[in-house]
């Protein structure tokens, strides 16, 4: 295969992997977003999920000018929308990235600490978190977007980028706070977090025990999965620019971790699926037994409160008094 065969095969998979993130994203994101606002009561986790979809909905919805861009061979638009375009990409990366370091942490702590997380754990503190995790995403992806520009590359076709900049160091520094902040340390944190509400859910005698625990698998290994190829790339670009494994790769991976974006609502589905059913008749509670599925068990409109969340919580607090007392 030539050179440019191969490119031309990478650039179609490029665009596949775009418009299946646009379809899915938005779509399932769409339905996560109504699941909770119309089946679920007010919690903390929900008001943290529904940020998080509108996050990831967003983030699908402005890759429609990624898959113009690819199509045409060029950027079309002005240079003012190339740069709110990066505001917008990088915003809702960062949130959906941060939002999900939150709902870890606040799973293993649920598990852990389940009373005194439950006093703290209120619809009002999960709003003052969300607004602080988009203040804080706004303001890291500031310099992505005005260090972005419109420029001409070797085929004099017009380009948005950020590799116009003059000072390499600038460069450098933005490579790698985009690594740091927007993989290595989530990417730890989450574990983390996930490996001690695995831990403190092994111990438990929740019936549920083998399907929460894979459903914490799944998301640690999509989030890992979807992020690092493009990380490690970017890392091995800013060695060697011309390194073939970039030049092919790097455009799949980038479409790779757009991907991420609509991988947590089909996570959600599949674990809420009910097999007994027809798909017709259970995609519509799935999602909302997924999100009932979560270590904290939310509350339904309905009124029930899981069963087993509160089970395992009330016994680690009878754990913890017969320690109190020892």
């Amino acid at each position: 295969m030539s050179a440019y065969e191969l490119t031309r095969v990478v650039k179609i998979i490029q665009i596949t992997l775009y418009a299946l993130t646009i379809i899915l994203g938005s779509a399932g994101n769409s339905m996560v977003i109504w699941t909770i606002w119309l089946r679920l009561k007010p919690n903390a986790t929900n008001v943290w999920l529904v940020n998080l979809a509108v996050a990831d909905l967003v983030f699908c919805i402005s890759r429609i000018l990624s898959v113009i861009s690819l199509h045409l061979h060029q950027w079309p638009f002005k240079d003012l929308l190339c740069q709110v375009n990066g505001l917008v990409k990088y915003t809702t990366m960062f949130c959906s990235i941060f939002l999900l370091v939150v709902i870890s942490a606040d799973r293993a702590l649920s598990i852990w600490r389940p009373l005194q997380a439950k006093g703290r754990r209120t619809v009002s503190m999960a709003r003052v978190v969300s607004v602080g995790v988009w203040v804080v995403a706004l303001a890291l992806s500031m310099p992505y977007a005005i260090n972005r520009t419109t420029d001409l590359n070797v085929n004099n076709k017009t380009k948005c980028t950020m590799e116009t900049m003059e000072s390499k160091r600038v460069r450098a520094c933005l490579f790698l706070m985009r690594f740091l902040f927007g993989f290595l340390l989530p990417f730890l944190v989450i574990a983390c977090c996930y490996a001690l509400a695995w831990w403190g859910i092994r111990r438990s005698h929740l019936n549920r025990k083998a399907k929460i625990l894979r459903t914490l698998v799944l998301l640690v290994l999509a989030f890992f999965l979807c992020y690092a190829p493009y990380h490690v790339l970017l890392l091995v670009k800013m060695v060697n620019k011309k390194n073939n494994w970039v030049r092919l790769g790097l455009p799949v991976a980038k479409g790779l971790s757009y991907f991420n974006s609509c991988v947590n609502p089909i996570l959600y589905f599949c674990v809420g699926m009910d097999r007994r059913k027809t798909f017709r008749r259970s995609i519509s509670g799935a999602l909302r037994r997924a999100l009932e599925d979560d270590g904290i068990a939310p509350v339904t409109k309905g009124g029930q409160t899981g069963r087993e969340g509160v089970k395992f919580q009330n016994q680690r607090a009878k754990d913890e008094n017969v320690n109190e007392k020892l």
